[in-house]
């Protein structure tokens, strides 16, 4: 930082500590934590192929992939483990995780011999389902709350991608012209009211899974090619799945009475 005065010469600071919730935060943490991580990942060598090992970093919250046997999977564990503690990390032990099933940023990840299976975690959809009940008991929803429950659907939503049309329904109410009528702050329910009936939907196991299957041949592009077109307009809509090149089914529909209320 630099300090101007009238008339002397520029002061120039530097701070050991970057205050939390200053503007340069995030990017001070964002280097420094990737360099120990990147510092810390530089100690392992695969005994099966190399370069296989992968690591991704939530803000402090890192997750590593390891090939072998059980026992070098832990050997490479320890060794990245004292490479933190040599460069002076403090390392929370009691949340650290280990083996083929782990939770990490509000999901689990198992490894299975077809991929990896991520599944929301209970409590998660537990907090969520609570706080759409509560939307749902009246007419008018405050827009704060409606914020929180889109926000949280969102996160969900980038693993459930099924979610986003309905999440995505949710934001054009919050962003929608202000309606004179309703309370300061709020909107009416009725706008929300669709995606909240399916947000209850799934999260009571009514429809569709709470889970995702991460495959091998969908990371690596070696699956068939799969292409779904739709289409829509004021008077019906329908949709064509072409896989390989071939349409295997299709459906049209009308328009009716109740698709126009909605």
């Amino acid at each position: 930082a630099m300090l101007r005065r009238p008339g002397r010469n520029p002061t120039f600071l530097a701070y050991n500590r970057t205050p939390q919730g200053s503007r340069g935060a995030p990017l001070s943490w964002t280097i420094l934590y990737g360099l120990v991580c990147r510092l810390a990942f530089s100690t392992l060598r695969c005994p099966v192929t190399p370069d296989s090992q992968r690591m991704e970093v939530y803000v402090d919250d890192p997750v590593c992939l390891l090939l072998g046997t059980e026992q070098e999977c832990k050997q490479q564990a320890a060794i990245m483990t004292l490479a933190w503690a040599a460069l002076g990390i403090v390392l929370a032990f009691p949340k650290g995780q280990f083996g083929q099933t782990v939770n990490w940023i509000g999901a689990t990840f198992e490894s299975t011999q077809h991929g990896v299976v991520a599944t929301i975690l209970r409590s998660r959809l537990d907090d969520l389902l609570s706080l759409v009940q509560d939307l749902l008991s009246s007419n008018v929803a405050p827009l704060k709350k409606v914020r929180t429950v889109t926000g949280r659907a969102q996160s969900i939503a980038s693993l459930l991608w099924v979610w986003r049309p309905f999440v995505h329904m949710m934001y054009a109410a919050i962003y929608a012209p202000a309606d004179p009528s309703t309370p300061t702050g709020c909107i009416w329910t009725k706008q929300i009211h669709v995606p909240l009936r399916w947000l209850v939907a799934f999260l009571t196991g009514q429809r569709g899974n709470l889970h995702r299957t991460l495959t091998l041949e969908s990371y690596m592009r070696l699956g068939r090619s799969t292409i779904l077109t739709t289409d829509a307009s004021p008077y019906g809509l329908g949709a064509v799945l072409t896989i390989d090149g071939i349409v295997t089914a299709w459906f049209s529909e009308r328009i009716c009475e109740p698709d126009r209320l909605i």
